[in-house]
């Protein structure tokens, strides 16, 4: 085994090999690094591509944090054992200091809230600001909020475990792992945790102020700067595990399917291992080896360097000796430095790799053929193929359990968050989870209207396939048709139907649970869309922003939107688990999911995208 590693080494530099890889590069269906899709200077794509300033810690954040001070479950549902401030004590968050605090806090005019607001991107801070592809912005966003690129549902929908979707399929889960490799840029992770930082040095700032207070009365003393930590590091922990068991589930799937067809190829047969098929599925399954490990190594947020954390930054972190070696003979270990946790990672799953095959060998598994695969015999050929891939996933499987169980990452299978946190508010009766619906069309029958509203009805309401108990939650989410036969004047198009609207919202007439800033509407296209779907095109319904208005679009930033004009198409499929569940944790709104709309023939959002380049202007 000793000389099979030695040579393994020596092959890895060959010109065969860099070709390999150079092949797997043009085929583009592993992620990249997001380098490309982070703004700079000069950039060849600068004004051809639609670019987005993001906030690297999203703002909505520091709200959910808030909203966790309410009741003590981290993200994933476990509850904090650091005792929760009192309410009133969280209201002053929303004061100047100098309103309540005693010396020496009491010159302090500014209010701790907008403080921790600034540190995540303004004038003032701009190092948090950073120009991203809209594409990018776009999956980091929904990331954030640990929602998955695509539910089971969608998945199904688009039928990516269709071999003929297979580039589709893999670049769902390219750019989901994008998503964290920009987060683990240098420059970006320096970024958030000094974000993170700044408020934690100013809630520690808020906690003595408060600490004055309670020392008085002989209370324990708060620890808000602790709760923010532990808030935040759940945070990013649920999402790392989120994301990454999503990308795994559907690559070991995607796997069993090729290797089984690999099995399948008959020897001596047109599609022989040494036709055509054969060479296009070693590229599949070299494509989804390389996704896994981009994803066990970079789906993390390390938490070195925060306030709270107690590690040292691993910034500097340099490579030692053994940090060269091309294998690791012992198990390994996650690390903050994304470099050694890839040079670790491929050094282990070589060595385990060459562990299983020699396994296979020796136990004369009929999978290596007899004493090995022949490469001029296609018979003991495929099937040493086939035995070498299934060595290649166990390894790498033993890997990312060694790698990734140091991690310590919560379970959230069946879990997401926005769930959770609907959860801990039902009680309030203040939540606006629901929609008003308005037919603006009357072209059709009263039969087909009714079968309309039957399969919109039926078509939304399918939603929440991989999730597990919903049942409560999904009762907040319904559609109420407005009927307009009663109304003195029937809304004739959209601006019609949002007049209607307004007038509700104006006089406190918009139901309880209804969202107030949204609505629906049926034109003719949609309503077409459920009667009379086409192979392309689902059915769709048309989601109307009441606060947006032509004449005044100053609360809006157009040059990130172009051609916004206050509605978008989206499939009814991801009416409640994409959109909704979008707007409810504040991360993407209307105007946000446009871009991805606009390049579609019918102009209808689909979900997160992945096709051509989305540009400036359409």
């Amino acid at each position: 085994m000793q000389v099979d590693l030695a040579v393994s080494n020596a092959l890895k530099s060959t010109e065969f090999s860099k070709g390999f890889r150079q092949a797997a590069a043009d085929r583009g269906n592993c992620p990249t690094g997001a380098w490309e899709d982070v703004g700079y200077p000069e950039h060849p794509e600068d004004s051809s591509r639609l670019w987005i300033v993001d906030r690297i810690l999203s703002p909505q954040t520091f709200p959910h944090f808030l909203s966790f001070l309410g009741h003590g479950r981290l993200p994933g549902g476990k509850l904090t054992s650091i005792p929760l401030p009192a309410e009133e004590e969280v209201m002053l968050l929303l004061q100047p200091y100098s309103n309540w605090a005693s010396a020496p806090y009491n010159n302090i005019t500014e209010t701790p809230i907008d403080n921790c607001m600034k540190f995540m991107g303004s004038d003032e801070v701009l190092r948090q600001l950073v120009p991203i592809t809209k594409e990018l912005h776009s999956m980091k966003s929904r990331i954030w909020e640990g929602l998955p690129p695509l539910s089971k549902r969608r998945w199904e929908d688009l039928d990516l475990d269709n071999p003929d979707n297979f580039r589709a399929a893999c670049r769902y889960l390219a750019v989901t792992t994008d998503a964290f490799n920009y987060l683990n840029i240098p420059v970006i992770k320096s970024a958030m945790r000094d974000t993170h930082n700044s408020i934690y040095d100013e809630l520690e700032t808020f906690e003595k102020a408060i600490n004055t207070r309670r020392s008085v009365s002989g209370e324990q003393p708060l620890r808000l700067a602790a709760l923010w930590y532990e808030f935040f590091n759940g945070h990013c922990s649920f999402i790392a595990s989120r994301a990454h068991t999503w990308v795994i589930e559907n690559i070991d799937r995607l796997k069993e399917s090729v290797l089984e067809r690999m099995e399948n190829l008959a020897p001596g047969s047109d599609n022989d291992w040494f036709g055509g098929a054969s060479l296009e599925l070693a590229d599949n399954i070299y494509d989804l080896t390389q996704n896994a490990a981009a994803a066990d190594i970079g789906i993390y947020i390390p938490m070195d360097g925060y306030k709270g954390s107690g590690v040292e930054s691993a910034d500097n972190w340099k490579p030692g000796d053994s940090d060269k070696a091309p294998y690791r003979e012992y198990p390994i270990e996650s690390h903050p430095s994304v470099q050694k946790r890839t040079a670790d990672y491929h050094g282990r799953l070589k060595y385990l790799t060459r562990v299983e095959t020699w396994r296979g060998r020796e136990s004369q598994n009929p999978a290596f053929g007899p004493g090995g695969m022949n490469a001029t015999d296609p018979a003991t050929f495929g099937i040493g193929v086939v035995g070498q891939s299934r060595s290649q996933g166990q390894a790498q499987k033993s890997t990312r359990a060694e790698m990734r169980g140091s991690m310590k990452l919560p379970n959230t299978i069946g879990r997401e968050m926005w769930i959770d946190e609907l959860r801990q508010h039902i009680s309030s009766g203040q939540l606006r989870t629901s929609f008003l619906i308005y037919r603006t069309c009357f072209d059709h029958s009263d039969d087909q209207w009714e079968l309309f509203k039957a399969k919109f009805e039926a078509d939304v309401n399918d939603w929440g396939r991989d999730l597990e108990a919903i049942d409560d939650i999904q009762n907040l989410f319904k559609v109420q048709w407005v009927d307009v036969r009663d109304t003195t004047q029937r809304p004739v198009d959209i601006d019609g139907a949002k007049s209607q609207f307004r007038a509700l919202v104006q006089n406190g007439a918009i139901p309880d649970g209804f969202h107030d800033g949204f609505f629906l509407a049926a034109d003719k296209s949609s309503i077409d869309s459920y009667l009379h779907p086409g192979p392309q095109q689902s059915g769709f319904i048309i989601a109307v922003d009441n606060n947006f208005d032509r004449e005044d679009t100053s609360g809006y930033r157009m040059d990130e939107t172009p051609g916004y004009d206050g509605q978008v198409r989206i499939l009814g499929s991801l009416l409640w688990d994409d959109v909704s569940a979008q707007i409810l944790r504040q991360s993407q709104y209307l105007e946000d999911i446009w871009p991805l709309a606009m390049q579609n023939d019918l102009q209808v959002y689909e979900g997160p995208w992945i096709k051509e380049k989305l540009k400036p202007s359409q």
